[in-house]
């Protein structure tokens, strides 16, 4: 409806006959309006899902020729009688409560079966109206024209079917014909299509219903899934065409032609498929007149439907289509909560974010988009300001919108013809505009709002019921004005027959011409055109009075709410917590013969493969399970697994040993020698921390408690042959059922390990057991591992116990490792594989097992892999060997006869590693005898090798008896059934009262040969759930090609490589544009150095009357030489500053105490500066050190240890506890405000909680006894013996235990950090993980390499504030208050507390008491986790880098930076000493620098420092004002600097570019492709290839041929084919897309964060220039207060009578000067002082001592002019003259750093004057021309 033609529309609709209007399908609207949760609270959250939905869903919603409601009243479809039904409704209070249930119900036109009716449910309305017809006398309806859709009243609310109905065969579809009259043959044929003149209730949803949306003719209902989760099922009916039921027309394939698209219509309600993320469901729908907006529980809104105008805002992708036949992502900003949204005719809005702004796309004509213009838009466009109006709620009409802000303030916009915007005119408005109506009625808040086709609805909330205001015009008003009354001020609606009073409004709909209210008790009233029946009032007549309808829609005053009316509709995360999520993640894989297990996180314990000997634990009916099947253990969790030949072993949470499988040779342990069919816990073995599984035999290690430091002892059992057990030469033979102690004694070499029944400071950690023989890894478990050592003993053949011989060994010997410690060990059946601490892998025994021609009997180092890569995990099978790389690759080798090394076929055997390839790193490996396992990072397990028997458990079962390359694994523990049985399993043992502490977290300890952990990083995602699913979260689950589609699809279309190549190009050109504008500021600011030059030289003209005398440096002490390069010194320092990679990098270099003093000496100064710029300067030095330091090579344990030297710790530390951070960081831990109380919790530091816990124990903390009686009084230990204290000292550990693990702990969870730690401590992280640093062991998995967090943490931030608390707690940080809290017990206390933190850190626990070891364990994993949540902050430090360089430029501050001589002296000695690992290019400009430089003697060191000589040194921010070399971001530093300051690698412009890829690339081919709307299902190439292959035989086949389509299809076919010729994995080509779309989304972040930067940049501008302007004004006024030299009015009223000598100086300057300053300025006069000297005269004075040679001629002509410079240098024209003919023969501009160094030169030191690079004009007397050029600037 255009504006032109709205009242023509509206008198058609009202006048003609009803029957007429079914074919005015013109865009109307029908608003939905949502009305705020009963509670004027509303849920605070930051999540997409919690943010929207604190609206209610839509109950009544408004059609154009119908209407819908929900109702929770008791809807008995047994009911026939409908008279007693409505009947029962006006007495309902009396009656029994009925059950609330969410039932759907329609009225209105019909056609297309618009209300959802199914073909039973329209056969049996048919029926009865016709029976109702021949039964009522007089009532009859006026017969209808033959051949026309027949009308008739339905009395009565219908139910249901009638018991005896006539069935009919359900049709998903039914199709339109229309003939020349308009009719459909369908119609004629059966005239089922009936308009429904009341409510009618569907019988298609028996429940659960809780959301509808009405269009032109459509309908939408959201119906919940009953799956426990947010959300539910779409389902639509009506009008099928231009996608506006969001599904293909049965039968079809591809995408129609709309113009010649066939007229169908659903028979039923249809369900709507998304292609949504696991877990998401749409949560709120909204509909326009063809077009439909779905909100996500994932944050997102989908569209569907009608699109011509863009209001589906998916962009032109379907541009040449118009229409969006399957649901699609609306481009709306990801990362932004909505807050709201509506859908109007032919636009759509929506509220986005915390700042709640407000987004609109579609249609723009009359202005209803409210951006300004009128023209469309099919993205979403930001209306500019509207985040300033704090909007809560939209709502859109046929061609106006309207808003409601959090403060009920109205604002509304569109075409303005009618009134319906309720301003005082009727013009059409551009942009919101607020309705001034309301503040007349004493400041109304509106709460609700509804806009419909020609008038407006609004809804204000009253002490005592609703107010309804409405304008516009027609009967929808309901104002009672008549139907062609136009009311342009709001106008309060009466209320008719009471039915408004004292009545609350709970909703409210407008339709094109009628309106809907819902009330609180469930009544419902309406009011409007009647045609079609849509007011459901069993007429058709219009009313412009308000009626209530003999319906009860949804009833709150039965208990249930808008906001959850069904229990499960609360919101819920949408992420899995740690605690699901811990089900479903695999720990585990163990490999037997013939069978696999695997073992979940969570405890979870699968099975599978072959059963003969009971290996699987199922119980004697399985002999054998083709795919994994859940194991139990009653009430127990398991914790660890170990799979041997044919049984297995496995502890549990308590720390029990089960065993089940084949039992003949006594390997169970159980005392028999008998097969076991279910696992059987092994008796007298308890405490147990490692298992192993031979082929015939078993061990296991046993916590031992008895010293502080815990180590274990090594049990046995089994078949003794050859030694195997290590029990002696007592057992050689025969088998051993029950569990055998072994001793380690002192083996050929020297041993640190002793008897193991003494009090050992090591022990066994970790067993691995092989065919026969077994390796035992001995150390201290609390320690790094450093000092791990193996021992062997067993079978010996082919050398493989590394002991120098094939011989048995009976007893355990010790491995001579020569010097490496063991990290992890796996045996085969004839090698051993050994895996060092340093990540070096070493191997032994039988030759083709170890790549070796011959066999080996001692460890060597294994250099067979290519660049011989540090290794992170391995697994031995019998014959075969895989290991993990530090860089994340699969290598493999050794026998392949059954596909085992995954090569693929025709390689029996794999001599030397080959790769294997994987589409995600491999993350859990484990090798069989004949088969390999590996589960990848994105949680997919993959097998290979023999697949008889099931022992892989493949999804597919393969053809063939051999799989030679990775296939999937069905994964039956990521299934929601295997989480819920997890949580079960879990409940049960905390019902038994059972361990939870323990969890297999893959360390030394636990692990096993047959499955390693090689997760490098944390293995588990945060828990806090994000509003947008982003593409860097959905890598890890795209395995399939229908995945990888949804992402392409889902990707934002800005990320698109050409729209970002156009934003690439826009940004530079905006640099550009910018950094001439820098240029041009020394033009601009010209003037301004000329007038300070000027008042300058005023001022100390003037200071001599005063008699001040010029400050006399004592150079004496000063070295002559380093005088001399001071400006190079400059330069240096401005380098370091800027360049901020050669300190770090220098941080890591130098190891002398001095040198590292001096270096922590140049930071601080270097970044003293508390600008913008300088401190993000600092923050990216300190990432840069820290990075330097993980890629140094450093052992973990050393990285940012101070106690191992780590100078990139120290500068982090020393920054963090600066002064000038006081407020940011020391006061979140030491501040005490004496006015908290104690409910005042958020508020309470760690200072706090320490003093408040001494206060409370009255005791002081330690560590040790010794410790605590030295903190004791001497009268409190005479009156105590030592058993007295011993009780005391065990009452303190109490005591700070519970400290530790609560008050402590709670004390730092209260602080969030500062930003910029946390980005730091996100740096270090990203670092850690992708240099695939290996952690410690003995952490749990998910944190093992967090340990240099914590170091910077704890030793960088609290451990110093802990031991020095009168430091921080002092008023020089600001905190006066809180040092008088720390008391002497207090710092006592303090110290205590850092003691324990710094033995945690340090990992010597071992120290403390064991009470404080069980304290570090319930420490450690929530700090570390919390930690982790602190880094979950946007890391935005390069773009502010690249904006500190633009913005410093349009500010004239200076920064100077002091340094003293001794350590510029140091300074440059380290640099020169240090420069081949400093420099960054071939000419380094650094290099060139220090090359200049001298290498200072100690002598002269140390008498600079005697002397303390201090240099100031001014550092230029502003250095693109004299810089020729283009500015560049530099790659290694991400700072701009000039190009040649740069690192080789820096890219030409300063905008990054994205480096798309070849265009020939198969997988961006196939990219293109998948990116159309149709949906793909092919999982493989030759799918994906017939696919394809169909699609362009369909558009071939179209009337309208797509034929840039056909021509892609027809290139994607032959890149298959290609592909497929290539044997090319599937896998590798969803790798590729997904990199390549992660990739381009961080690179639209990043230029999004550019492009927001340059208006800051361009903010700064404008102030500067501005700037410039005032300060000519007041520079003008200080020169004019300088020449006249009188005290300005307000100092000489202040002074009183003391005129400090102004008037008396004054008088003398007016009789003394023989000109008037000020005068000769206003003439044109320059201020500064200028003189002019004859050569001759120079001479004469020995100024001048010679000049150049083609002078000579004419020297007695020569003059020369001196006129001192701004920047403190002077010039120097050089003239001959001749009469009065005069010519300029040289300028030259001596700089300042020239003039010092003349001052300082000797009294007969020469020195040439000239410009750079030119001949010498003349030669000078050093001093006497400095001295001449002084007396010049005191004239």
């Amino acid at each position: 409806f255009g504006s032109s033609s709205d009242q023509a529309e509206q008198a058609r609709d009202q006048s003609a006959h009803p029957s007429a209007l079914k074919f005015a399908c013109l865009a109307v609207w029908i608003c939905w309006s949502a009305h705020k949760v009963m509670s004027d609270k509303r849920p605070a959250s930051d999540s997409a899902t919690t943010t929207f939905a604190a609206f209610p869903p839509k109950k009544i919603a408004c059609g154009f020729y119908h209407s819908a409601a929900i109702s929770n009243v008791n809807t008995d479809r047994d009911k026939e009688d409908d008279e007693a039904y409505r009947g029962g409704h006006s007495h309902r209070h009396g009656h029994d409560e009925p059950t609330s249930v969410a039932q759907a119900f329609c009225w209105g036109s019909n056609r297309f079966n618009t209300l959802g009716f199914t073909p039973q449910q329209r056969r049996k309305l048919y029926e009865k109206k016709k029976a109702m017809e021949k039964s009522a006398v007089g009532t009859m309806a006026s017969s209808k024209t033959s051949g026309k859709q027949s009308r008739g009243a339905s009395s009565g609310l219908s139910h249901g079917p009638s018991p005896g109905h006539v069935e009919m065969a359900p049709s998903p579809v039914g199709t339109n014909h229309e003939d020349s009259t308009g009719e459909s043959p369908r119609a004629k044929e059966q005239e089922y299509f009936d308009d429904a003149l009341e409510p009618t209730c569907l019988d298609f949803f028996t429940d659960k219903v809780y959301e509808i949306g009405c269009g032109v003719s459509h309908t939408i209902f959201l119906m919940h899934s009953s799956r426990g989760h947010s959300g539910g099922v779409v389902y639509a009916s009506g009008l099928g065409t231009r996608g506006r039921l969001g599904v293909p027309k049965p039968g079809t394939t591809g995408t129609p032609d709309y113009q010649a698209e066939e007229t169908w219509f659903a028979e039923e309600p249809a369900k709507v498929k998304f292609d949504l993320p696991r877990n998401t469901h749409i949560l709120r729908v909204a509909c326009g007149a063809d077009h439909t907006l779905c909100y996500a529980t994932n944050g997102r809104l989908y569209s569907f439907g009608a699109d011509l105008w863009g209001q589906c805002g998916v962009g032109n992708f379907n541009a040449t289509i118009g229409n969006v036949y399957t649901p699609m992502e609306v481009e709306i900003p990801k990362g932004e909560a909505v807050v709201h949204f509506t859908a109007g005719a032919q636009h759509s809005l929506a509220v986005l974010g915390k700042n709640r702004e407000l987004w609109a796309w579609g249609c723009g004509k009359n202005g209803r988009l409210g951006l300004g213009d009128t023209e469309e838009h099919c993205f979403p466009r930001h209306i500019v300001g509207s985040s300033e109006l704090h909007l809560e709620v939209v709502a859109a009409g046929e061609a106006h919108s309207g808003a409601i802000t959090i403060e009920g303030r109205v604002f509304t916009w569109g075409a303005g013809s009618c009134g319906r915007l309720g301003l005082d005119d009727q013009d059409d408005v551009l942009v919101p505009t607020r309705i001034t109506y309301f503040d007349s009625t004493g400041g109304a808040k509106i709460e609700a709002i509804a806009l419909g086709g020609f008038h407006s609805l609004f809804s204000e909330e009253m002490a005592k019921g609703s107010r309804l205001y409405a304008c516009g015009t027609g009967v929808a008003t309901g104002i009672g004005l008549g139907e062609k009354a136009c009311v342009r001020n709001l106008v309060p609606i009466i209320p008719t027959s009471s039915l408004l009073i004292h009545k609350k409004i709970i909703q409210i709909a407008a339709g094109m011409y009628h309106s809907l209210i819902l009330f609180e008790n469930g009544e419902l009233a309406s009011w409007g055109v009647g045609a079609g029946g849509r007011i459901g009032n069993n007429k058709e007549t219009n009313t412009d009075s308000i009626q209530k309808l003999a319906f009860y829609g949804f009833d709150l005053s039965r208990g249930a709410t808008l906001m959850n009316h069904i229990e499960v509709e609360q919101q819920a995360k949408q992420a899995i917590g740690d605690n699901e999520r811990s089900q479903y993640e695999l720990a585990k894989l163990v490999c037997g013969s013939a069978h696999t297990m695997a073992m979940t996180h969570g405890g979870g314990l699968y099975a599978w493969g072959c059963n003969e000997s009971g290996q699987l634990g199922l119980g004697r009916s399985v002999n054998f399970a083709w795919s994994p099947d859940l194991l139990s253990i009653p009430n127990r969790k398991i914790r660890d697994i170990a799979a041997g030949y044919e049984h297995c072993l496995a502890t549990t949470t308590m720390m029990e040993v089960w065993s089940w499988g084949k039992g003949t040779d006594g390997q169970l342990g159980l005392g028999h020698a008998h097969n076991v069919c279910e696992p059987q816990k092994v008796p007298n073995l308890t405490e147990v921390i490692a298992i192993a599984a031979g082929e015939v035999h078993s061990a296991a290690i046993v916590s031992l408690r008895r010293t502080e430091a815990v180590t274990g002892e090594l049990f046995t059992w089994g078949s003794a042959e050859g030694g195997m057990l290590g029990a002696g030469k007592e057992y050689t033979s025969g088998i051993n059922t029950e569990p055998l102690r072994i001793t380690f004694r002192h083996g050929p070499a020297k041993s640190k390990v002793v008897l193991a029944e003494s009090s050992i400071a090591i022990g066994p950690i970790a067993v691995r057991c092989g065919q026969s023989h077994t390796a035992v890894i001995l150390g201290a478990s609390n320690k790094s591992g450093s000092d791990n050592e193996l021992w062997t003993f067993g079978n010996g053949t082919y050398g493989k116990l590394g002991l120098g011989t094939s011989d048995n060994t009976y007893m355990p010997q010790r491995v001579d490792l020569q010097g490496h410690a063991v990290a992890d060990v796996a045996c085969g059946a004839y090698h051993t594989v050994m895996l060092s601490q340093d990540g070096m892998l070493f191997t032994w025994g039988k030759s083709n097992m170890v790549c070796s021609s011959e066999d080996i009997d001692r460890p060597i180092k294994f250099t067979h892999l290519e660049g011989n890569p540090h290794v992170k995990a391995i697994a031995c099978g019998e014959m075969h060997t895989l290991v993990v790389t530090q860089e994340d690759k699969l290598y493999g080798w050794g026998d392949n006869s059954c596909g085992q090394v995954g090569l693929g076929a025709g390689l029996p055997a794999v001599l030397n590693p080959d790769q294997i390839n994987l589409i995600a790193p491999a993350k859990l490996i484990a090798a069989g005898c004949s088969h390999s396992v590996v589960t990848t990072v994105n949680q997919q397990t993959l097998a290979f090798g023999n697949q008889s028997l099931g022992r892989l458990g493949l999804l597919r079962k393969a053809q063939d008896k051999y799989v030679w390359e990775p296939s999937q694994v069905e994964s039956p523990w990521t299934t929601v059934e295997s989480v819920n049985r997890g949580q079960a399993a879990n409940r049960a043992q905390d019902e038994q009262g059972l361990n939870e502490s323990g969890t297999a977290n893959g360390s030394i300890a636990q692990g096993s040969s047959e499955a390693t952990q090689a997760q490098g990083g944390p293995g588990t995602q945060s828990t806090a759930t994000e509003p947008v699913v982003n593409i860097d979260t959905m890598l890890d689950n795209v395995t399939t090609l229908p995945a990888i589609q949804t992402l392409i699809q889902n990707q934002d279309p800005k990320c698109l490589p050409l729209r970002l190549a156009n934003l690439e190009n826009e940004l530079e050109k905006h640099f550009v544009d910018l950094l001439k504008d820098v240029q041009q500021l020394r033009e601009a600011e010209s003037g301004l150095e000329k007038l300070e030059s000027e008042v300058g030289q005023s001022v100390c003209n003037n200071l001599h009357w005063f008699k001040v005398a010029a400050p006399v440096l004592d150079t004496a002490t000063e070295d002559p030489e380093l005088i001399a390069r001071l400006p190079l010194y400059e330069k240096v320092l401005w380098l370091l500053q800027n360049q901020t990679s050669y300190l770090a990098v220098l941080s890591c270099c130098i190891t002398d105490p001095v040198e590292v003093e001096v270096v922590q000496r140049l930071v601080e100064r270097l970044f003293a500066s508390t600008s913008e710029r300088t401190l993000h300067l600092l923050h990216m030095l300190t990432r840069l050190a820290l990075s330097e330091e993980i890629t140094s090579g450093r052992r973990f344990r050393d990285l940012f240890n101070p106690r191992a030297g780590s100078l990139p710790f120290h500068i982090f530390s020393r920054q963090v506890l600066s002064q000038a951070r006081a407020r940011d960081v020391v006061h979140l831990y030491m501040k005490f405000d004496k006015k908290l109380d104690k409910n005042s919790m958020e508020r309470r530091t760690l200072l706090h909680s320490i003093v408040e816990t001494t206060d409370r124990n009255a005791s002081t903390f330690a560590l040790s006894f010794e410790e605590y009686k030295d903190s004791l009084a001497d009268e409190e230990k005479k009156h105590k013996d030592e058993s007295e204290l011993k009780a005391a000292f065990n009452l303190m550990l109490d005591g700070f235990s519970s400290y530790i693990t609560e008050g402590f702990l709670e004390a730092l969870f209260r602080v969030s950090l500062p930003a910029d730690i946390r980005q730091v401590f996100g740096h270090v992280l990203r670092e850690l993980k992708n240099h695939k640093v290996v952690g410690d062991s003995t952490m749990p998995a998910e944190v093992r390499t967090h340990g240099p967090l914590l170091r910077l943490f704890f030793q960088g931030i609290i451990i110093p504030l802990l031991r020095n608390p009168l430091h921080y707690a002092s008023k020089e940080y600001f905190l006066k208050s809180s040092a008088s809290e720390v008391n002497s017990i207090v710092v006592v206390n303090m110290g205590a507390i850092a003691s324990f933190l710094e033995l945690l850190v340090e990992g010597k626990l071992a120290q403390c008491p064991k009470i404080m070891q069980s304290a570090a364990k319930v420490l450690l994993t929530p700090l570390l986790q919390y930690l982790c949540k602190q880094t979950e902050l946007p890391d935005d430090l390069e773009t502010q880098l690249v904006m500190d360089t633009f913005t410093t430029h349009f500010s004239r501050a200076e920064e100077v930076v002091t340094l003293a001589a001794c350590d510029l002296m140091r300074m440059s000695n380290m640099l020169s000493a240090q420069m081949l690992k400093l420099r960054i290019q071939e000419e380094d400009e650094l290099e060139a620098l220090c090359k200049q430089l001298l290498v200072w003697s100690d002598d002269k060191i140390l008498l600079a420092t005697s002397f303390e000589v201090l240099h100031n040194f001014r550092l230029d921010p502003r250095f693109l004002l004299t810089e020729s070399d283009p500015p560049r971001v530099c790659q290694k530093s991400k700072c701009i600097l000039p190009s040649r300051y740069c690192a080789m690698t820096t890219s030409s412009t300063i905008v990054q570019r994205y480096k798309e890829g070849d265009p020939e690339d198969p997988a961006r081919k196939l990219e293109a492709l998948l990116a159309y709307p149709h949906p793909t299902s092919s999982r493989s190439l030759s799918e994906l290839r017939e696919e394809f292959l169909k699609r362009k035989h369909t558009s071939e086949q179209s009337a309208t041929p797509m034929y840039a389509l056909i021509k892609e299809l027809k290139d994607g076919i032959q890149v298959i084919d290609t592909l497929i010729a290539e044997n090319a994995r599937v896998q590798d080509i969803i790798e590729a897309i997904a990199t390549s779309l992660f990739d381009r989304e961080q690179h639209f972040h990043y230029l999004c964060g550019l492009k927001n930067g340059l208006m800051s940049i361009q903010q700064h501008r404008e102030l500067h220039l501005k700037n410039i302007e005032r300060w000519h004004i007041e520079l003008q006024g200080a020169l004019a207060a300088s020449l006249q030299l009188k005290l300005p009015q307000q100092f000489s009223n202040n002074s009183g009578s003391n005129r400090l000598k102004f008037d008396t100086i004054n008088s003398m300057m007016k009789l003394t000067q023989t000109y008037n300053a000020a005068e000769m300025k206003e003439l044109g006069a320059d201020l500064i002082p200028t003189a002019t000297y004859s050569i001759k005269q120079l001479k004469t004075k020995k100024v001048i001592v010679d000049i150049h040679p083609q002078f000579v001629a004419v020297e007695k002509h020569m003059q020369v002019t001196l006129k001192p410079a701004p920047d403190g240098g002077v010039d120097l024209t050089l003239n001959i003259v001749r009469g009065k003919a005069q010519n300029t023969v040289a300028f030259l501009a001596i700089p300042t750093a020239k003039l010092e160094e003349f001052k300082r030169a000797g009294k007969t030191d020469t020195a040439p004057l000239c410009n750079p690079g030119e001949p010498a004009l003349l030669t000078c007397t050093c001093a006497d021309f400095a001295a001449m050029v002084a007396r010049l600037r005191t004239q």
